[in-house]
């Protein structure tokens, strides 16, 4: 009888799973920012609102906070790499149906599809965690932490770079081809996955999470189109957070929930969870309001009327920032306890908020 376990990868295959799992994660990054500058390009070029072409952004990340914990949880067993595998071919369809002009609906249908690449970083980061060497495995998951960041930073100013000079689908073409090399060479190096346990997955709790954030996300962009104070919103928003409230009771009562929310019975999981939810609001809006405010044409008020490559420039000092506050925390934990730096990396965040609301009048201050 032959051992049931992960084969031996060949030595190659070895040296090339980090640099392929940083690549994929970079991607991933990449492909999630290619919509952030160009969303005023997608209203004028199909003939949309700007806060409808914000679906554009916006769906890609909703489909990336359900896709998430549902891959991790396919991929917690054995099937790991067909479950990697399987999001880069979304990720590669979704890529192509963006590409084509086929009008705003498959636009916003390949974006997000495109955000199922969201749920790859936590499967690369285990897969690092289970098939690198323990003397590699620390500088590996390191380096993956902060790709995400790195791969934002190249993916805003590429974005506006060849939008500006191949057009706007210029951009979901890269990330077709860009897909299909890291699916091939995923499909090559990925090592099989340990034996593990697998638990079933929670279909119902995906749907509620689905369907309650997207209802709440909808009401949101439309407030400003339907009133902010007419029935159909308020019905919708009600509903939506009624079905959140859903979710909530399904997961405390079932027994293997997509999100185990009885962690935050603990406070400082709860602490840590609310900060990252705060957190991500908070650099979404100010992403949109950057590259909003920074197209916008000086005639309408407001805006510098800068172009999609500028606009991509801008963003860049962002994902930078990012990246170097991840190696000087890296640091700092050493010495500091993680309830000082909390605090302290929150009032930051305030500050630049409070920089972008009372000094935008130059490019250099926006960014």
């Amino acid at each position: 009888m032959h051992p049931i376990g992960p084969s031996v990868p060949s030595p190659w295959r070895q040296r090339a799973l980090v640099p392929v799992l940083v690549s994929l994660c970079m991607l991933v990054a990449v492909i999630s920012s290619l919509g952030a500058p160009l969303i005023p390009t997608i209203a004028a070029v199909d003939h949309v609102s700007v806060s409808d072409a914000q679906w554009s952004l916006t769906v890609t990340m909703l489909v990336g906070a359900v896709a998430t914990p549902t891959m991790g949880r396919l991929g917690d067993g054995p099937h790991r790499k067909k479950v990697i595998l399987t999001g880069l071919g979304v990720v590669m369809a979704g890529s192509l149906l963006a590409a084509l002009p086929l009008g705003f609906a498959c636009l916003i249908v390949g974006r997000a599809m495109q955000g199922v690449g969201m749920g790859l970083v936590p499967l690369a980061i285990a897969a690092a965690r289970d098939s690198v060497p323990p003397q590699r495995a620390r500088s590996a998951l390191s380096t993956l932490s902060l790709t995400t960041a790195a791969g934002v930073g190249i993916g805003y100013p590429l974005t506006g770079l060849l939008a500006e000079t191949l057009g706007m689908y210029a951009g979901f073409w890269f990330a077709v081809i860009a897909t299909a090399l890291a699916f091939a060479a995923a499909a090559l190096v990925l090592p099989r996955t340990p034996p593990r346990p697998a638990h079933p997955m929670d279909v119902p709790g995906a749907l509620l999470l689905a369907f309650g954030m997207g209802g709440l996300l909808f009401a949101l962009t439309q407030g400003e189109s339907w009133g902010w104070g007419s029935p159909r919103l308020l019905v919708l928003g009600a509903v939506s957070v009624l079905v959140l409230l859903g979710w909530v009771l399904h997961g405390l009562r079932t027994a293997h929930p997509l999100v185990d929310l009885r962690l935050i019975r603990d406070r400082t999981v709860f602490a840590a969870h609310l900060t990252t939810m705060m957190g991500g609001v908070g650099m979404y809006l100010l992403i949109s309001l950057v590259t909003r405010y920074v197209q916008t044409p000086p005639g309408a008020g407001y805006g510098l009327g800068a172009s999609v490559v500028v606009t991509g420039l801008i963003l860049v000092p962002f994902s930078v920032g990012s990246l170097a506050a991840g190696r000087v925390v890296r640091i700092l934990v050493r010495t500091q306890p993680p309830v000082r730096l909390l605090p302290v990396s929150c009032l930051l965040s305030l500050a630049a908020l409070l920089t972008f609301v009372f000094a935008h009048g130059r490019l250099w201050e926006s960014s």
